[in-house]
């Protein structure tokens, strides 16, 4: 979604204008701003930086191990999982068949040739999956078995009894869920409380607007007003000296009259 809807803009109006139809409006501000923080630009360099060092790439996308174990278990008559050597198989080939990449074909190639070279049916051959798979893969990792996904351990899956190793597995599988729900839960009360935050500092502009514009409507106000009263005040002055010039004049017209009236007699 990043990649497609995000990334290709430089702007953040211009990725408001192109939402994934997935999201709503509100959640796709949301996500535009949080993938704009400084912390969620670390996680995507952290996140850059482990898949470059990734060797062998797959092809099972955002799939889970345990779902594609299912999946394929239900395919069978007898709803068996997959094993391990299967599994790399599944999900390092492509929808052509083709392994993805040369050194995933390297590895299945190695793991064919090994069972083949042990001389056992298939069904004896399975005991010995987890043997060839260490040979082929090297050895595991502490607390960790290749194959399986996130959860299982040495002792779930090594266990004596395949119940107990079924139960192992589930219990794990469950705490690592429960684990992921807690960290999605936290990360959604972050979220909330920055978007609440945003909220916060929006309402408080509006406020700081809202003030601002009354004062320049006030100002405005009391300058056309004061502009007003001193045009007024130029006018009657103008017209007192109007009408003083014009009183004097018809004075004058009159002791003139007055005068000629005079000589008359």
């Amino acid at each position: 979604m990043k990649a497609k809807y995000y990334n290709p803009y430089n702007t953040d109006e211009e990725r408001l204008c192109h939402r994934s139809p997935h999201l709503s409006d509100d959640d796709w501000r949301w996500l535009i701003h949080f993938w704009g923080t400084p912390e969620a630009k670390d996680i995507s360099e952290k996140n850059k930086a482990n898949r470059a060092k990734q060797v062998i790439k797959h092809t099972s996308g955002s799939k889970s191990y345990a779902q594609i174990q299912y999946e394929q278990a239900q395919k069978k008559e007898d709803r068996s999982e997959p094993n391990r050597i299967e599994m790399f198989a599944l999900t390092h080939t492509r929808k052509d068949g083709t392994p993805v990449d040369d050194h995933s074909k390297e590895i299945m190639g190695t793991s064919s040739s090994t069972s083949a070279s042990s001389g056992a049916s298939t069904s004896v051959a399975s005991t010995y999956v987890d043997e060839i798979y260490t040979q082929v893969m090297g050895p595991e990792r502490h607390g960790r078995v290749r194959g399986y996904g996130f959860g299982p351990t040495p002792t779930s899956i090594f266990g004596s009894t395949s119940r107990r190793r079924s139960g192992v597995i589930l219990s794990t599988q469950l705490e690592n869920a429960q684990e992921m729900l807690i960290a999605a839960e936290q990360k959604f009360t972050t979220a909330t409380e920055e978007l609440s935050n945003v909220k916060d500092e929006l309402s408080h502009v509006k406020e700081t607007f809202e003030e601002r514009l009354i004062e320049v409507q006030k100002k405005t106000r009391e300058e056309v007003k004061e502009e007003f009263e001193e045009k007024n005040d130029g006018n009657a002055k103008k017209n007192a000296s109007t009408n003083a010039s014009t009183n004097s004049r018809t004075d004058d017209a009159n002791d003139a009259t007055i005068s000629a009236k005079a000589v008359d007699i």
